[in-house]
Order: C-alpha cells, then sequence, then structure tokens
C-alpha cells in the first residue's frame, strides 16, 4: 500500500477514498459507526489505484473508522462527520 486517503475530512459526509497500491487481489472496504458497528461494506476489484465515493450524511455525526482490507492485512483510518 503506497498510500490511503480520505477528502475531504473532516466533512459532512460526503467523501472520496484514495487508495494507491500493489494489490494483484480485490480488497474491502469498511465503515464503522463511532458504536464500532459496521454500516457499510463494499468490494474493489484488484487495481493500482481506487478513487470511490461515499456517502454518510444520512447518518449521525461522529468520527467513524474506514478500512481497507487486503489479504496483507488491514488499514484503518478515522474519518470525522461533521452533520449537515
Amino acid at each position: 500500500l503506497k498510500y490511503l486517503d480520505l477528502l475531504p475530512n473532516p466533512r459532512n459526509g460526503r467523501f472520496r477514498l484514495l487508495v494507491s497500491s500493489q494489490a494483484s487481489a480485490p480488497c474491502i472496504i469498511s465503515i464503522a459507526n463511532p458504536a464500532g458497528q459496521v454500516i457499510l461494506t463494499r468490494e474493489i476489484p484488484a487495481a493500482q489505484s481506487v478513487d470511490e465515493s461515499f456517502d454518510l450524511s444520512a447518518f449521525p455525526p461522529g468520527t467513524y473508522l474506514i478500512s481497507l482490507i487486503r489479504e496483507s492485512g488491514m488499514v484503518t483510518q478515522k474519518y470525522i462527520h461533521l452533520g449537515n
């Protein structure tokens, strides 16, 4: 994994996930709410780079955990949802 960015962060629930890696297999994006419950998962095909948009504006403000799960392990970053 070269980098994992959440842009913009913090924000109102809408953000982009940018990933650059040497992935040769699909990965999974998992988003957990402030209580630790997984509220969204998305499979991402194997690729050198990923640019995915997400919209959490329907969920309450708070700190969410965005995880990228791959065969080689997991990387997690915090996303701060400020509300509308």
